[in-house]
């Protein structure tokens, strides 16, 4: 299954864009506070992930996050 699962509209697609390009970010609404808060946690479960298993539990997490519907 490939394609677009999540897109981000309106001001918050500025403020997702930056984000993920390392750019400093401060939320100004509630959307952009779960937008950080989300990605933050993602950040730490990936490190979390390499840190343990490597890349390989890294693929794994993700090939089950992309069944889930």
């Amino acid at each position: 299954m490939t394609g677009i699962k999540f897109q981000v509209l309106g001001d918050n697609e500025q403020f997702f864009g930056d984000m993920l390009a390392g750019k400093p970010v401060t939320p100004v609404s509630d959307g952009q506070e779960r937008l950080l808060n989300a990605y933050q946690w993602i950040s730490q479960r990936v490190n979390a992930l390499c840190s343990t298993g490597g890349q390989e539990a890294v693929k794994k997490w993700l090939q089950c996050i992309s069944l889930m519907r």
